[in-house]
């Protein structure tokens, strides 16, 4: 399970997209992150656990490395203008 801070940083973007980035692309990150909160932290959708624990933990390790990579594209592609 990621730590406190992300899972609360996720919902923020959930309730006020926004409120934190600025200048990003708001409505794709708020996307995504809401997607991997539902899906990585709720233990619903792809995530229940008829999944064995192995395929588990590689999907929520492939889908926090994604909003991780996605999030450090944004924040390049807006220094970098």
């Amino acid at each position: 399970m990621p730590p406190i801070g992300f899972v609360l940083f996720s919902l923020s973007f959930c309730l006020c997209p926004g409120a934190i980035v600025g200048y990003f692309n708001q409505r794709l990150i708020s996307f995504l992150l809401c997607l991997y909160y539902c899906w990585g932290l709720n233990g619903s959708g792809l995530n229940s656990r008829s999944f064995n624990d192995q395929w588990d933990f590689l999907f929520r390790r492939f889908s926090f490395r994604l909003v991780y990579s996605v999030l450090k594209l944004l924040v390049y592609l807006q220094t970098n203008k």
